[in-house]
């Protein structure tokens, strides 16, 4: 794969780049990050490709620990040195750099993630750290400072006529349009495929269809399926067709996939029984109907803890609506320009994030403003409605009408609310629609000159409040902050054997009875031990 040439070329000219000054080499990295799915060669290319450069390769893989006090003990050491092998070499030869592979480091916890971030910093040998799931949030940390290599899945074509080639090597026999069905089954997982074909054919010399058939079925393994490739595995024509078993698991493994249905099915064209727009329209209709009934049924579980019908609502919110617009990517209404024919990631989840960053905001902003002497009362809902409008004119109005000079009059204002700077943020933000409905007026947006918020914002974040939220965080880091200092108190008085009460200390001698017996001869030290009760 042309990954496999790009690592080649980068792992060549390592040490040349190594040895180039910092301002020389702003783009290069010192690991690469080998990604995609199981099977499909990433460590295999990494050994061959290292071992091709003259490097020794070692490996550290899935079996091995990996914490970051294990990653500090057994890997930190090589990052400096040789290989092994290279150090019992005579000195004529030239000794060899060992080359370090970190096989799915995916699955280190975040404070091993870290370590090899900082192990990549301080390297002087190549990394190639290898992961199944690209988009893992550890590994899109360990990414930034990574060569991104993405290995993709070759076609069915390709693995199966790869395949025939090698069995007809071996002396064996298998037809082609059976090894197409076997790729697409193992979801073309050549190491899956080899072992499996190495199984078979020893006891057998050929393999027809129908026995190739019954051999996949004791031989088949699961595979993850991502985020991404869920959904189209429900909302796009498969082949072979997915059973209903398996579009069942897929759906307990992916928990995203009914917002994904819900997210695409008015933009998908149906591929069977929809010939004109009537019958497209039907067919979304019905699918609404059982996304409707599916979020009944998911409410009835959660709220009655009844997951026995779980069953149904997979059926009611993904698999039903998905086999009756399952086709194409069609939006319902044409674009106006450029339209990008993948499915849309579920808006949902963005508005979700959105509502519950304001709800934290509009808690926070409560609670610091509520007072039932001088401030604010009622509840948060309460102070949203009566409140905050009158929060967001006597915060802005004055400096549109007299600029800086109403620094001081808005200034006082906060102060009684308890409002911080982030608060007044937070509240222009709060006033503006980004869609405003259609009966409804839309507010203008009330512009500031922007010297009088920069004078603003100078001079109230020099002798002012900060945020309800910003408080609320300082206030916990102090506190924890107290209870380290205590707790490194108590330890310090723990290890003091002075303080102990069941231990004696063994009594010097008087300097009388030293000087009778300096002239003796001097004895051996004996170790003193300490006398307990």
């Amino acid at each position: 794969p042309p990954q496999a040439g790009e690592l080649r070329k980068w792992l060549l000219s390592w040490a040349d780049n190594l040895s180039k000054p910092l301002s020389a080499r702003k783009d290069w990295k010192k690991a690469a990050l080998l990604s995609g799915s199981p099977g499909i060669g990433k460590t295999t290319s990494a050994h061959l490709i290292g071992s091709e450069c003259g490097y020794e390769v070692v490996e550290w893989n899935a079996s091995d620990k990996r914490s970051k006090k294990d990653i500090q003990e057994t890997i930190l050491d090589m990052v400096n040195n040789t290989s092994v092998k290279g150090l019992f070499q005579k000195s004529i030869i030239k000794q060899k750099k060992c080359c370090i592979v970190m096989d799915e480091v995916d699955g280190c916890d975040r404070g091993g993630v870290g370590e090899v971030i900082q192990m990549i910093h301080r390297t002087k040998v190549p990394i190639i750290c290898i992961c199944n799931d690209r988009f893992h949030p550890k590994v899109k940390s360990l990414a930034n400072h990574c060569l991104d290599l993405k290995f993709h899945k070759p076609n069915r074509s390709q693995v199966a006529s790869h395949l025939q080639k090698l069995i007809r090597k071996e002396g064996h026999d298998m037809p082609l349009p059976t090894l197409e069905h076997l790729v697409t089954s193992m979801n073309n997982d050549i190491r899956n495929l080899l072992n499996s074909l190495q199984m078979w054919f020893k006891t057998r010399k050929n393999i027809s269809h129908d026995e190739a058939r019954g051999l996949e079925a004791s031989s088949n393994k699961d595979h993850d399926v991502s985020m991404f490739e869920a959904p189209e595995l429900f909302l796009t024509p498969q082949n072979p067709k997915l059973s209903i078993e398996k579009m069942r698991q897929i759906y307990f493994t992916v928990e995203f996939v009914p917002l994904y249905v819900q997210e695409n099915y008015l933009n998908m064209r149906p591929q069977q029984n929809c010939n004109t727009m009537d019958d497209r329209l039907d067919l979304i209709s019905r699918a609404a109907d059982s996304i409707s009934m599916g979020d009944i049924s998911e409410t009835f579980i959660r709220r009655h803890q009844n997951w026995g019908l779980s069953s149904v609502g997979v059926f009611q919110s993904a698999i039903y609506p998905s086999s009756l617009v399952r086709g194409k990517f069609e939006p319902l209404k044409p674009p106006t320009g450029w339209m990008d024919n993948r499915l849309r990631f579920p808006s949902w989840l963005g508005q979700n994030s959105a509502r519950k960053k304001t709800d934290r905001m509009v808690s926070c902003i409560a609670k610091a403003a509520r007072n039932p002497v001088s401030g604010a009362t009622g509840t948060s809902a309460e102070l949203r409605l009566h409140y905050f409008n009158l929060f967001t004119h006597y915060t802005t109005k004055p400096f549109v009408l007299r600029g800086k000079e109403a620094i001081d009059e808005v200034t006082e204002f906060m102060d009684a609310y308890k409002l911080g700077r982030d608060d007044w943020e937070f509240l222009q933000e709060l006033r503006q629609w980004k869609k405003p409905p259609a009966r409804m007026p839309c507010q203008q947006p009330i512009v500031i000159d922007t010297q009088t918020k920069a004078a603003f914002t100078r001079s109230f974040n020099k002798t002012h409040l900060m945020s309800a939220a910003k408080a609320a965080s300082a206030t916990t880091a102090a506190k924890d902050k107290e209870d380290g200092q205590e707790n490194s108190d108590d330890d310090a008085d723990a290890t003091d054997l002075t303080k102990d009460a069941m231990i004696v200390a063994k009594k010097k001698p008087s300097p009388k009875h030293s000087s009778t017996t300096s002239n003796r001869p001097a004895k051996k030290p004996r170790t003193s031990k300490a006398k307990t009760c």
